[in-house]
């Protein structure tokens, strides 16, 4: 019986499992929230869809503008998001 050699299994390393993407396909974009307009409602509502926080964290955190909403993000996910906040009144920009 030969001991195992690291990288010469069928096995990934553990590298491999927490960062399986390349670092140029990393999610890297955040989205924050500059104000909320005149519909605060419904932006608290769209924060919470997208972040799975209840009504008072999401409450706190519009009314907590400018602050980032989500991090972390793919680019076409966090102009997804940006552009739901746009459509409702939100000032939000993708960083």
């Amino acid at each position: 019986m030969q001991p195992i050699q690291p990288g010469t299994g069928s096995l990934p390393l553990v590298g491999d499992i927490i960062n399986p993407l390349p670092p140029d396909e990393q999610p890297n974009c955040s989205v924050r929230l500059y104000s909320f307009g005149s519909t605060k409602v419904r932006v608290i509502k769209i924060v919470r869809e997208l972040t799975g926080l209840g009504l008072w964290e999401s409450k706190a955190l519009v009314e907590s503008a400018p602050v980032v909403v989500l991090t972390d993000q793919f680019p076409d996910e966090a102009s997804a998001a940006a552009m739901r906040l746009r459509e409702v009144g939100a000032a939000v920009d993708v960083l």
